[in-house]
């Protein structure tokens, strides 16, 4: 009728609907149960260096039903011995929620590049496959000569405008590595190395870091999971998947194991250790490498032979977060930005190195009649210095110069560079915290303070005082006072009166980068005596 209301009544599905907990073990039987699996789906072996262990497990996850193996197919096994292998035979088979784990065992000789796979087939058509992948490795144990070299390589796009400013983009995340090995044996002690180089030149080395080595401090027996080691601070030993170390006894007793944690006087090994080997014994880290080009060798006597070959590093790591926060080491930091103090903080051997300025003259004649115009489009010149060497003496402080100069990212990165000279001179004193420095005239004030865009190029100082510590401070404002001294005003105050006994030198900072992306270091052994250059300096001015 015209009044008759009709209402709409939702249906009770509270009696019909599973319970949260039903939802999952119904999605959990329809995934799991009535298939067939094969636990794990893949095994990647990695480097392969000595014979490595691994098990699957085939299930039948029917809960009431029998499956048999009808066929097997297997591929790329070479080197490779099963145990517990399925066979053929009728009584091959898997009872309701049965299981077949196999043990696989597989050997560092066959070929390089291990891609191989086991295909199981049950009846009613079902199959289960299992792959395998790595790659077999040789591991380089023949020990090397002194003076072993290594490279590291960036590699920056800059992009620079006609003024100077310029903008620096890393092109290469991870820096190449390659070391340099030269051997010097008797024939006999170098047929070895001459087989291993004409047999695998083109294939993956494990290349132990000499360089880097440290001593087992305990005997480690067969079987081991551990090893006590000396020290493994400033050495660059890395843990993780197919991070390597070598233990090393001689040139025909060795190991390779993978390192699955560290402390500063232990590894953790990944796996069992197949030999044993005594206190002294050595342990270096192992990087995967290739041949970098053709190797080279000659015949300095009679009776001996050298070799010199040259690795290229696979498995380079970003130096900054491998050994973060100690990747720009330097003496202090200033806007955010570490100082180097090239007198100071690391030793330049060299004995000299050179100093250009780059203004990028143009010089132009107007038609023969001898006058000469010059202009330039740089608002300030770019100073570089050229041929610096540097030695370290002694694994901390090679570790220290070298994770500094490896945070730079080669041409990436810029730090303040004090020039180490005596830029200015104290006149007279001024006492602590004053922010003002009375300096003997060196035309500061008109020349630089006073030029266009001069100050941004020298206005940064770096105040060294008789006990060594020092002040990094900006010149904000500069005035001839009397004719006699200059008076150079401070962002802040000195920490120290500034007396002339009391200050050793005050010098300019200027914000500079490395001018190349190569970096070469010559270990002259093995214990952190090493020189790294030529290193080259360019300024930059960005923000500054």
């Amino acid at each position: 009728s015209g009044n008759q209301r009709f209402i709409r009544r939702r249906p009770d599905y509270s009696q019909q609907r599973p319970q949260r907990g039903e939802c999952f073990m119904q999605f959990g039987e329809l995934f799991w149960f009535e298939h067939l699996h094969i636990i794990p789906r893949s095994i990647s072996l990695g480097p392969v260096l000595s014979t490595q262990e691994r098990e699957y497990e085939i299930f039948n996850g029917f809960r009431s039903t029998t499956k048999d193996i009808t066929n097997i197919v297997e591929d790329g096994l070479q080197g490779f011995t099963l145990t517990n292998d399925p066979t053929l035979s009728p009584e091959t088979s898997l009872g309701p929620k049965g299981t077949i784990v196999v043990s696989v065992s597989v050997s560092p000789i066959g070929p390089v590049t291990i891609a191989a796979e086991i295909v199981y087939t049950f009846d009613g058509g079902e199959s289960l496959t299992i792959p395998f992948t790595g790659s077999r490795v040789i591991i380089m144990a023949t020990e090397p000569q002194a003076q072993i070299e290594e490279v590291w390589e960036w590699q920056t796009d800059i992009i620079q405008a006609a003024s100077g400013d310029e903008q620096r983009i890393m092109t290469r995340d991870v820096p190449r590595q390659s070391l340099v090995y030269r051997f010097v044996k008797e024939d006999g002690n170098l047929a070895r190395l001459r087989n291993q180089l004409w047999a695998w030149a083109a294939n993956t080395w494990a290349l132990p870091v000499w360089t880097d080595y440290t001593e087992l401090s305990a005997d480690a027996a067969a079987g081991s999971t551990s090893l006590s080691v000396v020290t493994t601070d400033d050495r660059d030993f890395r843990a993780g998947t197919n991070e390597l170390a070598l233990i090393w006894q001689d040139e025909d007793n060795f190991e390779a194991v993978e390192v699955s944690a560290l402390t500063s006087n232990s590894l953790t090994l990944a796996r069992e250790t197949l030999a044993a080997f005594s206190a002294g014994a050595l342990v270096m880290p192992v990087r995967l490498a290739l041949l970098r080009n053709n190797w080279t060798g000659s015949q300095p006597n009679f009776g001996a032979r050298d070799a010199a070959v040259q690795w290229q590093i696979r498995n380079s790591v970003s130096w900054e977060d491998a050994l973060s926060p100690r990747a720009i080491d330097a003496g202090g930091t200033y806007r955010s930005l570490p100082v180097w103090d090239i007198d100071s903080d690391y030793l330049v051997t060299s004995g000299s190195y050179s100093e250009s300025e780059d203004r990028s003259l143009r010089v132009a004649a107007d038609d023969g009649t001898g006058k000469f115009i010059t202009s330039t489009p740089r608002k300030y010149p770019q100073n570089r210095l050229t041929g610096i060497e540097m030695q370290a003496f002694g694994r901390e402080e090679f570790f220290r110069l070298r994770s500094f100069l490896h945070g730079l990212r080669g041409q990436q990165k810029a730090v303040w560079v004090s020039t180490g000279r005596q830029d200015f001179t104290v006149e007279s004193a001024t006492t602590a915290p004053s922010t003002e420095v009375n300096v003997e005239i060196v035309d500061y004030t008109n020349l630089v303070a006073g030029a266009p865009d001069g100050p941004r190029t020298r206005r940064n100082i770096e105040i060294v005082y008789a006990d060594g510590t020092k002040d990094y401070r900006r010149i904000i404002s500069a005035q001839v006072t009397a004719g006699v001294r200059e008076v150079l005003t401070l962002d802040a105050g000195i920490s120290q009166d500034c007396t002339i006994a009391n200050i050793s030198r005050i010098s300019y900072l200027v914000k500079r980068r490395l001018g190349t992306d190569r970096l070469t270091f010559r270990h002259e052994f093995y214990e952190g005596e090493a020189t790294v250059g030529p290193i080259n300096l360019v300024d930059v001015y960005d923000g500054e």
